[in-house]
């Protein structure tokens, strides 16, 4: 890279971060998805990632910058406007959708929970209805990593799909992605590169229960929280365990990849525990009061309001370099962008610390009870 103008460099670097991204997530929800290793479920929670690189990637790739933009490539990539796919996009910003409000999100939420309330209760014989079950949970090592009514939104699956149609939805979502990654995994000009498998042999298995929506909500995070106020806490805690737990087991060989789609999980998850919690300015329990506590440290907070970190996030959101001036280190990882753009911190340094951040949400999320 070194004999390039200013331009191609930056151009060059742009399209190794998309390679790297396109390379980790194919490789890791390819090896997710083997039926062998019992890590299926693992597989939908990378699939929102997945729609990030595919998202922000063909943007790049399309792109009319001809230091960035690679035509021969962007004619292999399927349509621009799939929709479901932006919908997740959007998703990976969990609440952050500058197209919604907060009232409009719960709104949303209540229509998932009538779509899925709709297709799993009113089977039994009147008197055992009651046991009948809305709500599928999966945990990991004790933390919850999704429950399916919020998984639909996470998945950018509007509504009106009712959980029976998922299969056939998600092959083809899965099918698209999959030749979009195929296609941006050669970004870089190294179209030769193999998918790498990722071991899910020998972690903890994943759990499953399945509950009644309003019993098992009940008790879950504030009092004062509406039952759609807690089916996005759900998506938010699931979101904080997947990055502090899930994606560590697919991040060898993969670092890079890995770190920057940590950030950004930190970035919006401290972005949209806040937006919930100002939203319910009567919601004082005592963890809640500590979960308020923690966002506003120092150390939480820089994640989203500190201008440096909000740059690192922004590099790792979207792929292309518009900073002319940004320092170029061949030999760093991440090619130096992070020592470029957040003075006074290393990669390895921020990527530590990204992990102890997510763990702290992810912990004080879990033991939330009202």
């Amino acid at each position: 890279m070194g004999s390039l103008d200013r331009g191609s460099l930056l151009g060059a670097v742009s399209r190794a971060l998309i390679a790297q991204d396109a390379r980790w997530i194919s490789g890791a929800i390819s090896s997710a998805s083997d039926p062998t290793t019992g890590s299926a479920p693992m597989a939908l929670l990378l699939l929102s990632h997945s729609s990030r690189i595919v998202y922000e990637g063909s943007i790049a790739i399309r792109s009319a910058n001809p230091n960035l933009g690679v035509p021969p490539l962007a004619a292999l990539l399927p349509p621009a406007n799939d929709p479901i796919t932006e919908r997740a996009r959007h998703a990976t910003k969990l609440l952050d959708d500058n197209r919604k409000t907060m009232a409009s999100l719960l709104h949303d939420m209540r229509e998932y929970f009538d779509t899925h309330h709709f297709e799993f209760s009113g089977n039994a014989v009147w008197f055992a209805r009651w046991l009948e079950s809305d709500l599928g949970l999966t945990f990991f090592q004790g933390h919850l990593l999704y429950a399916t009514i919020p998984l639909q939104f996470r998945l950018g699956i509007p509504p009106s799909i009712p959980p029976s149609a998922f299969g056939s939805t998600m092959n083809e979502v899965a099918r698209q992605q999959g030749s979009a990654l195929a296609v941006l995994a050669a970004a870089d000009g190294h179209n030769n590169e193999t998918r790498s498998k990722i071991s899910f042999t020998g972690i903890a298995p994943v759990a499953y229960r399945d509950r009644k929506a309003h019993r098992y909500l009940a008790r879950r995070y504030d009092l004062a929280f509406t039952m759609e106020a807690k089916l996005l806490m759900l998506v938010l805690e699931g979101e904080a365990a997947s990055a502090h737990l899930l994606l560590p087991h697919t991040a060898t060989g993969h670092e890079e990849a890995v770190f920057r789609a940590r950030i950004v999980s930190l970035h919006h998850l401290v972005s949209s525990l806040r937006s919930v919690l100002d939203f319910h300015p009567a919601a004082r329990a005592p963890k809640t009061s500590r979960l308020r506590s923690l966002l506003a440290e120092p150390s939480l907070d820089r994640f989203l309001n500190d201008p440096g970190a909000r740059r690192v996030r922004n590099r790792s959101m979207h792929y292309e370099i518009r900073d002319g001036d940004t320092a170029i280190d061949p030999t760093a990882p991440m090619f130096g962008i992070v020592e470029a753009s957040y003075p006074g911190h290393t990669f390895d340094e921020l990527n530590r610390e990204v992990e102890v951040a997510l763990a702290r949400v992810a912990d004080a999320l879990a033991d939330w009870r009202g």
